[in-house]
């Protein structure tokens, strides 16, 4: 059965839209995939309403989800069942799917013929029934939203082109969708056996003995002792310790001028570092019933009508801050702005070229070099010298443009949001990070590497911070001799995030509500700032901001470590309500949203340009 099928036994049963929503209901138990399609092609004809199409297909295979889940919790009950449910292999696979409730649930809805055995395993397993839920709808309704939209826009795209041949076509493409993983994955399985048999019969006739297995000694164990800050990381031995115990981490606590941190919670959340395709799914969702509500996919890109595509994608940071009127510049670092040369010019032109801008805005070293086009901190470095100078020039990629500003020599920093709704007087502070940076504390025997790999949280992200100390890790740091691993403030580059929101004080949100009116048409966005006392910030004195984010700009308090994945996806989801409500209120204003292929266009040289430049800092 495929999609023309489904779609013409659909069209027979009327126009009646609760009748076709549960025809196609019934349909996703029969095959999700040509039941999605076929839903987004009648929906395009305009045979069934879009809303109904959509509502159908989640609960239908949202359902169908569950059934498994629900058949393997009643095998469950089978005494049998229950006997192998005691074997080692079942007990060590119940305990590998517990401890990745999500992750599965995820990535088996990607692959060809999983769900079935795992959705049902999950409820064999017991798995926590409402982690399931949510994870298996939020999937489910992720892919079934991208190839609804997919096939929609196609169908509408076609409506005159094929005429009624292109329902045949979107048969052979559906049909390629769902034949062609299974195709590749019973070739592949085909080629394992091949491979295997031979080895197997090799193995029979002659198999060497296997050594001896050992426990481990202490040198294969030892640690350095490890002295802890605010960042954690994993355990390794250290070349410089001898075989014995550690000795426990100390940490150093807290930033003066900032709020105390809180050491005794997680070191990091489960799905902090999680890939970020997988993280945002729930918000791509969002997204896609965000953009059908509001008749607009690209209306973020009007949040902000004055800045570069509403400082979505792809806009220049130094715009963004030469739009601050006069009369709020004292808030902002100064600037300056360098284009390396992309005729190849030499390294003596660049770096005198370079060093012209910086001295003629008046800055002397240290400065912050950053991408003038660029996002998550990527490529961000504190020039100290003229040698760190030039390395940041030749790792720099030609024809791009560089930003030189000021260093504000605080180190306390924060990420404030502001969001103020087109007509209303006032704005308001959705949320406030407050930015940790993390070192380590030498104890004069372990090196670098072994304090990053011992620390509770470096550790565990130690893939964050080895490389951009590459030259460093073998260096044994003085007893008391505290290192900072990273200067960007940005979580994906290690930074340790709390939120702020507790803080917040009517003083603070008019004093950030005074600078974004010196900002001509900004609704949307987060202000970094770097102060000497939070105190005052509270107060709304004493800050200076080094950039400000437009709609791309994120509630980053979702990364504090004590916020729950529901509680992350509900701000983020609020706030992604609260941009698209924006733009379409700046649309209804004349402004006109981007084009979703400059869009692509624009986020495909972003992504491009984010792989050349320098190793942040």
């Amino acid at each position: 059965m495929d999609a023309h099928t489904i779609t013409g036994y659909l069209t027979s049963l009327g126009s009646d839209p609760f009748v076709l929503g549960v025809a196609i209901l019934l349909a996703t138990f029969v095959l999700e995939d040509a039941a999605t399609a076929g839903a987004a092609l009648l929906a395009a004809d305009g045979i069934v309403p879009v809303s109904v199409a959509i509502l159908a297909l989640f609960v239908g295979i949202t359902l169908g989800d569950l059934g498994l889940y629900g058949l393997g919790w009643l095998a469950a009950r089978n005494a049998r069942a229950r006997r192998m449910l005691q074997h080692r292999a079942a007990q060590d696979m119940s305990k590998w799917m517990h401890q990745r409730v999500i992750t599965m649930v995820f990535s088996v809805r990607f692959i060809p013929g999983a769900r079935l055995p795992s959705y049902t395993a999950s409820g064999l397993f017991g798995l926590p029934f409402w982690r399931f839920a949510i994870a298996t709808t939020l999937a489910a309704s992720l892919w079934t939203s991208v190839v609804f939209t997919l096939i929609y826009y196609f169908g509408t795209y076609f409506h005159d082109r094929l005429g009624p041949w292109r329902w045949a076509f979107a048969a052979g493409a559906v049909l390629a969708l769902i034949l062609l993983p299974r195709l590749r994955q019973a070739m592949r399985k085909s080629k394992t056996d091949e491979i295997r048999a031979p080895a197997t019969a090799s193995r029979n006739k002659s198999e060497l003995p296997r050594s001896g297995n050992r426990r481990p000694t202490p040198a294969d164990t030892a640690v350095g002792s490890s002295s802890l800050n605010t960042d954690n990381r994993p355990q390794r031995a250290s070349p410089t310790v001898s075989a014995s115990l550690a000795d426990p981490p100390r940490m150093v606590v807290g930033i003066p001028g900032m709020p105390p941190i809180n050491l005794d919670q997680a070191p990091l959340s489960f799905y902090e570092f999680w890939p970020t395709r997988i993280f945002y799914i729930p918000i791509a969702l969002t997204w896609a019933v965000l953009a059908l509500r509001h008749f607009g996919w690209s209306l973020p890109t009007v949040a902000n009508p004055s800045f570069p595509e509403g400082g979505f994608v792809g806009e220049s940071k130094s715009k963004i801050l030469d739009l601050v009127q006069p009369e709020g510049r004292h808030w902002i670092a100064h600037h300056t702005t360098f284009r390396r040369d992309p005729a190849g010019g030499s390294a003596e032109a660049d770096l005198a070229g370079a060093r012209a801008a910086i001295f003629a805005a008046g800055f002397s070293l240290p400065v912050v070099a950053k991408p003038d086009l660029g996002c998550r901190g990527v490529g961000v470095r504190l020039i100290k010298s003229e040698a760190d100078l030039v390395y940041y020039l030749t790792h720099f990629p030609r024809g791009q443009t560089i930003v030189f500003q000021e260093f504000v020599p605080h180190e306390p920093e924060a990420g404030v949001f502001y969001i103020r709704i087109p007509g209303e007087a006032e704005g308001f502070i959705f949320s406030i990070t407050l930015k940790y940076f993390p070192r380590v504390v030498g104890d004069g025997r372990s090196t670098l590497r072994g304090l990053i790999e011992r620390d509770p949280r470096a550790g565990k992200i130690a893939h964050v911070y080895l490389p951009r100390h590459a030259d460093r890790l073998d260096r044994v740091l003085a007893k008391g001799e505290i290192f900072r691993l990273n200067f960007a403030g940005s979580h994906s580059r290690g930074t340790i995030f709390r939120n702020g929101d507790e803080y917040i004080t009517p003083e603070m949100t008019a004093a950030f509500d005074k600078v974004a009116k010196t900002i001509p048409e900004f609704y949307f966005g987060r202000f970094d700032v770097r102060f000497p006392d939070f105190k005052k910030l509270q107060k709304g004195q004493d800050f200076m901001i080094v950039e400000i984010n437009g709609a791309a700009g994120e509630a980053t308090s979702i990364w504090d470590s004590k916020t729950s994945l529901w509680g992350a996806y509900r701000k983020l989801i609020a706030q992604f309500a609260l941009l698209f409500e924006i733009g379409a209120r700046n649309r209804a204003r004349g402004y006109r949203p981007l084009g979703i292929w400059r869009l692509f266009q624009l986020y495909q040289k972003e992504s491009r340009l984010t792989r050349d430049y320098p190793q942040t800092e």
